[in-house]
C-alpha cells in the first residue's frame, strides 16, 4: 500500500454552500488552496442567495452532517477544524460531540447566526455554550459578540466571558471609523492582545468575513503561531479585497487568488 501523503494540511470546514461562491464552503475552498492546504468540505447548510442578499436557506439534518465528517475524520490526517454556518441549533449540538472525540484539533469559530428562520437567541445561546468553549480562536464582527454576549458592556468585556468558558483567543473585527481605517482586537486570558487596524476599502462584499477567519485557519494549519496567523490571515483579506471583482449585479467578491494573475 503506497504511503499517505501528509505534506498538505488538510482542514475540515463545516459551512453552508453560496451559490455566488463569495462565501460559505467555496471561500472556504479557494483560500485554503490559495495557501496551500486542502479542504474537507461538510455541507450544514444550502442557501438560494445573490451577490446582493440571501433569499432562503436550508438546514441539512444533523445525521448526515455526523457522516460527513466522521467519514474524512477516519480517513484523513486532519490538522485544523474550521466552523461557519451550522444553520440549526441540532447541528450546533453535532459539531460539538465531535470536536469532543478530537480535543487535540484547533479549532477556529467563525459563526454564522443570521440565515434563515431559526432563533437567533437560541443559535447565540448553543454557540457561546457548546462551540467556544472548545475554540482555539473565536471570530465575531462587533454585531456578532454583542449577540452571543449580550450581557457584557463592551467587546473587551464580552471577549472575556468567552474565554472564561474556556476559548483561548477572540478576534474582533470592527466597524470603519472616520479615519477610513478598520480597527480589530485580539484578546486573550491577558486581556487586549494586540489591536491591528487596516485602510477601508470602498466597496462592500460578499465573503470578507469569510476569508479572513479561513485565510487565519490555514495559517494555523502551517502551524504558525496565533498571533502571525492573525497577522497573516489579515494580510491575505485584504490583498484579497483589494483585488476584488464585481461578478453579479450586487456586491464585490473577494480575488483569493489574486497573487497567480498578471497585472
Amino acid at each position: 500500500m503506497a504511503s499517505i501523503e501528509t505534506k498538505t494540511p488538510v482542514i475540515i470546514s463545516f459551512s453552508g454552500l453560496d451559490p455566488t461562491g463569495g462565501g460559505g464552503i467555496s471561500a472556504d475552498i479557494e483560500t485554503f488552496a490559495s495557501l496551500g492546504c486542502h479542504c474537507a468540505p461538510i455541507i450544514a447548510a444550502v442557501t438560494a442567495r445573490d451577490t446582493e442578499t440571501i433569499k432562503d436557506a436550508w438546514d441539512i439534518d444533523s445525521p448526515i452532517l455526523i457522516q460527513q465528517a466522521r467519514a474524512v475524520l477516519e480517513d484523513m490526517s486532519i490538522q485544523a477544524i474550521k466552523i461557519g454556518m451550522l444553520g440549526s441549533v441540532e447541528n450546533i449540538e453535532a459539531v460539538h460531540t465531535i470536536l469532543t472525540d478530537y480535543p487535540h484539533l484547533p479549532v477556529i469559530l467563525d459563526p454564522v447566526l443570521q440565515v434563515g428562520s431559526n432563533d437567533l437567541n437560541s443559535l447565540a445561546d448553543a454557540t457561546r455554550t457548546l462551540l467556544s468553549p472548545l475554540s482555539r480562536i473565536t471570530i465575531l464582527n462587533s454585531e456578532q459578540i454583542r449577540q452571543i454576549v449580550p450581557e457584557a458592556d463592551s467587546a473587551q468585556a464580552c471577549a472575556q466571558a468567552l474565554i472564561e468558558q474556556g476559548c483561548e483567543h477572540v478576534f474582533v473585527s470592527g466597524s470603519p471609523d472616520k479615519a477610513q481605517k478598520i480597527s480589530s482586537s485580539l484578546f486573550s486570558k491577558a486581556g487586549k492582545t494586540k489591536t491591528y487596524q487596516w485602510p477601508v476599502i470602498a466597496h462592500r462584499f460578499v465573503g470578507a468575513g469569510n476569508t479572513l477567519s479561513a485565510s487565519i485557519t490555514a495559517y494555523l494549519a502551517h502551524q504558525d503561531s496565533v498571533l502571525d496567523a492573525i497577522e497573516q490571515g489579515q494580510n491575505f483579506t485584504w490583498k484579497a479585497l483589494d483585488h476584488g471583482r464585481r461578478l453579479g449585479m450586487g456586491n464585490w467578491l473577494p480575488n483569493r487568488i489574486f497573487w497567480c494573475e498578471s497585472s
